[in-house]
């Protein structure tokens, strides 16, 4: 659920900062953003990659002087921010998040894009694209829940069986009435065996 609510969060910041910030700004920031989160993607053990440096000078003005917003997209994506060393940490925990939320940030890195051309159609076709997107993890997430609580259903049921009596045999198979036929031998007939 705290996802959920992290993946509107960043859905709000990143449409304030197509607001208010200028598209050039924007689609610099955006693309800053997508690379750092695609050399995570493609590099999640490695550490350098998990790292931004907000005393890095290029981070700084390509990113972080640009608005206040980036920070809060950058805490949005799972990033920690360390005071000791200004710097933003994503922790292994967390690389969920980002993961989950590339294809958001190249969303509006895109509609930054349209704003910055002039575009009205590309940008309006960005934000019906935008619109689907969210409509299908939705879909998604619900499938998600109800497979969930199919899988705890079938848990119950099999914990439910596990302490149920053993069943016995099936009434159907003990036939009390019927020919009672015994064999020769059985009625104490010596039968020969031939000779």
């Amino acid at each position: 659920m705290e996802t959920k609510q992290k993946v509107k969060e960043l859905d709000h910041v990143l449409h304030e900062i197509l607001e208010q910030v200028h598209p050039e700004q924007s689609v610099q920031a955006l693309n800053l953003l997508e690379k750092i989160a695609t050399n995570i993607c493609n590099n999640p053990a490695e550490q350098k990659f998990k790292t931004i440096k907000t005393t890095n000078k290029a981070l700084s003005q390509k990113l972080f002087n640009v608005d206040p917003l980036f920070h809060d997209a950058v805490k949005l994506l799972g990033f920690e921010f360390d005071l000791a060393n200004d710097q933003y940490t994503l922790p292994d925990s967390k690389i969920g998040i980002l993961l989950g939320e590339i294809n958001t940030i190249r969303d509006y890195r895109d509609m930054a894009h349209a704003q910055n051309t002039g575009d009205e159609k590309e940008l309006e076709k960005c934000k019906t694209l935008r619109k689907e997107r969210i409509e299908l993890e939705k879909q998604q997430r619900e499938l998600r829940l109800d497979q969930l609580k199919i899988q705890e259903q079938l848990e119950a049921d099999q914990k439910e069986r596990k302490y149920m009596k053993k069943g016995v045999g099936s009434k159907a198979n003990q036939l009390k009435f019927g020919a009672n036929i015994k064999t020769a031998e059985q009625c104490g007939i010596k039968v020969s065996k031939g000779g």
